[in-house]
């Protein structure tokens, strides 16, 4: 031994593992990098705000239940037509902020989907499907920056609201795939597998 070094022998813990030797710092590194790269960085994605892709892959999914929906009510009523026409126009509103119009075309054709929504009674046996369709539509104009968003009173009362909340997408999943994962699972629950999305 030296005199003029220290001595680190006695300050080194070291383990062997499967034919590794791991001090404690080597770990605390090794450590650190697994808790970033699998609980940081995700959480801090999720958490990032939403961007116009999110607002657009829950919109399309909001449209494809709409579209599922009308599969369900019979094309003889008066609501099918209300219906369809609110959904044609959500897809022309879409169209037209997709090639750069303004967002509150989006806002304006969720309203006109979720005013039709409004009269379909809650005794009806697609009801469940509806009150998530709504659950849907209320998340995409959350998702919707707040300075463009429509004002409660120049909205219908809806008896839907609230009456479903959407699942929290899982750690690998996005918004859409959540919604659409629910609103499947919800189709075949009450009898409607050709309602899934």
């Amino acid at each position: 031994m030296n005199l003029g070094e220290p001595n680190t022998e006695q300050f080194t813990v070291t383990t062997r593992v499967k034919g590794v030797q791991m001090n404690r710092r080597s770990f605390l590194r090794t450590f650190g990098l697994f808790v970033f790269l699998f609980v940081i960085l995700p959480t801090s994605w999720l958490m990032s705000g939403c961007t116009g892709d999110t607002i657009k892959g829950v919109l399309n999914v909001v449209l494809n239940s709409a579209k599922a929906l009308l599969g369900l009510i019979a094309p003889n009523s008066s609501l099918y037509a209300d219906f369809s026409a609110a959904i044609a126009k959500l897809e022309a509103d879409e169209a037209q902020w997709s090639a750069g119009g303004a967002i509150a075309l989006i806002e304006d054709g969720l309203t006109a989907v979720q005013d039709v929504l409004a009269v379909i009674p809650q005794t009806a046996i697609y009801s469940p499907l509806i009150a998530i369709l709504v659950a849907g539509i209320e998340a995409v104009l959350a998702l919707i920056p707040q300075p463009t968003a429509v004002t409660p009173a120049a909205r219908v009362s809806n008896p839907y609201l609230g009456q479903a909340t959407l699942t929290p997408p899982h750690l690998f999943q996005t918004r859409a795939g959540a919604f659409r994962e629910q609103w499947g699972k919800k189709a075949v629950e009450i009898g409607f597998p050709q309602a899934k999305i």
